[in-house]
């Protein structure tokens, strides 16, 4: 496993994550038993995986927990959780902290790594109130670092309302090979030293080599046409058979090529996968290091 600077922020994390979205009970795509989730923290942990991305929404705080039961307080593993999203709006200073106050009981945690605004809307990114409250954590030393996870609607615009903002040293945003439209705010990123966590390497699991056009998903995952939209879902689907193709012509598979493109913009500290499973991890993992041919990057470029 390789590893990056988070920014400016003083700290190297895993330049692959581990995404906790679903890895206890219902979530985002689909029932996981703990047991299962369990398996796979840890093994995302022996295999050298040192970032974490959670929030206190996903399975309504049981992704916190599980994460919580298996790394604890552990010094060198760096914990990203967020405030507000699927657990409700923000109000305003106290729900911050009293958010903050639970995730670290969850987490079994004396500090929040990365503590992020979820999915904010515009008037709460610039809100001097709340990056108040935020940088009081910080200074108690219950917050290492803290920023924004921006939500997907107008993601650039947003990115750059919070490098408006310099008491952010934190962003998490959309990155893969079918959703591109964060790629020209890059470097701006990274001249703000902020750290980047790209979510969605693997564009919903669209990218893992599983699925090609014509898939359909059950009811429950978020890919049956109740979250994502049918409609782009079918026109990504298109995409994977062509996709697949190059990908193996460079000896790789979909997930490593589709890994690594992310990997390959400098300002991304770490692309957080999802798993529900150890074999998961390993196979997310071992993305770390890989380059692609330039042949791969060409054809890439056609998808934007």
């Amino acid at each position: 496993m390789r590893y990056r600077p988070f920014g400016n922020n003083g700290f190297d994390v895993s330049e692959i994550g581990f995404g906790a979205n679903t890895i206890s009970g219902r979530g985002t795509y689909g029932y996981v038993d703990e047991a299962d989730g369990v398996a796979a923290v840890r093994r995302a942990r022996e295999l050298g995986i040192t970032l974490f991305d959670t929030a206190e929404g996903y399975s309504e705080g049981r992704s916190e927990e599980v994460l919580g039961k298996v790394l604890g307080n552990d010094p060198n593993v760096v914990v990203c959780t967020k405030v507000g999203g699927y657990a409700g709006p923000i109000e305003g200073p106290a729900r911050i902290r009293r958010s903050a106050e639970q995730s670290l009981r969850r987490l079994r945690r004396d500090a929040i790594d990365i503590y992020l605004l979820h999915n904010p809307p515009d008037d709460q990114i610039a809100s001097a109130e709340l990056q108040a409250e935020l940088t009081r954590l910080k200074d108690e030393g219950k917050v290492r670092a803290f920023g924004v996870s921006v939500p997907h609607r107008d993601e650039p615009r947003l990115l750059s309302l919070v490098v408006a903002h310099p008491a952010y040293t934190a962003v998490e945003l959309s990155l893969n090979l079918l959703d591109q439209a964060n790629v020209p705010v890059l470097p701006r990123l990274r001249q703000a030293g902020l750290g980047v966590i790209a979510r969605m390497p693997l564009a919903s699991g669209l990218l893992g080599g599983k699925y090609g056009p014509g898939a359909t998903f059950p009811p429950g995952d978020a890919r049956d046409g109740s979250l994502l939209k049918a409609d782009q879902i079918a026109r990504d689907l298109a995409k994977m058979p062509e996709l697949q193709r190059r990908a193996e012509a460079d000896g790789l598979s979909l997930v490593h090529a589709a890994l690594a493109w992310v990997l390959g913009h400098a300002a991304v500290s770490s692309a957080v996968a999802g798993a529900k499973r150890p074999w998961q991890v390993e196979s997310n993992a071992a993305a770390s290091g890989i380059a692609l041919s330039e042949a791969f990057r060409r054809h890439a470029a056609t998808l934007a």
